[in-house]
């Protein structure tokens, strides 16, 4: 999904592991686009609150917002 929005990630790889493999050079550029498309797809089957959730423990103050508006700090 990303690669339509950044050609370059062509030629990066999520291995089985989930290791990203060929993330290099410009492509490094384009990575938000690959976190914004995976957080997406987490909504889509987990659903907005458990997503935001966890973003917000591994990513703990990033702001970020939900159906109600910003998120309380």
């Amino acid at each position: 999904m990303a690669k339509r929005e950044a050609p370059i990630l062509e030629a990066v790889q999520i291995t089985e592991s989930g290791s990203i493999k060929g993330l290099t050079g410009e492509a490094v550029n384009a990575n938000s686009i690959l976190i914004a498309q995976f957080i997406e797809l987490m909504k889509t089957f987990i659903g907005e609150t458990v997503t935001l959730w966890l973003v917000d423990d591994i990513w703990p103050g990033l702001p970020t917002t939900n159906a109600s508006g910003p998120k309380s700090q």
